[in-house]
């Protein structure tokens, strides 16, 4: 099989994949590859369009990261996204390592202190990272 078409092949597959995925950074790796095929048809040795591949691949990956960091400044903050900042916690049990255990939605958390440390008593959340509440004094 010609190594052209090898690439060709890699760049539909990306590309279907891309179009699954929703990622702005696998149209660089097809755009690679496109042009890696399009040297392979130019009688390119294997080294140059592997060469010529990655730098296409490099300079798209930098076009889509500063895309989508315009792209995330240009939508709103909405409060919406974070339906648990401000919601009111007791502490009842602070751990060695500053930790502590709060119940919240029913379930037990493991909370930290936006600032300083954890004492027994009543917090609000800051915000949520995983599974863990980050909580703020504010009482």
């Amino acid at each position: 099989m010609p190594d052209y078409l090898i690439w060709l092949i890699a760049c539909i597959g990306i590309l279907g994949i891309e179009m699954l995925l929703s990622t702005f950074y696998l149209l660089a790796f097809s755009a690679g590859a496109l042009a890696a095929s399009i040297c392979s048809l130019a009688g390119l040795s294997l080294t140059g369009q592997i060469t010529v591949a990655a730098v296409v691949i490099i300079a798209g990956v930098m076009i889509a990261y500063h895309f989508r960091k315009k792209l995330k400044k240009l939508t709103p903050n909405n409060s919406a996204d974070n339906l648990d900042e401000n919601q009111v916690v007791t502490v009842t049990e602070v751990n060695n390592d500053g930790s502590a255990k709060v119940t919240y939605r029913g379930t037990i958390w493991t909370a930290f202190a936006n600032a300083g440390v954890l004492n027994h008593g009543t917090y609000k959340i800051d915000r949520v990272e995983g599974t863990r509440l980050i909580l703020k004094n504010n009482f």
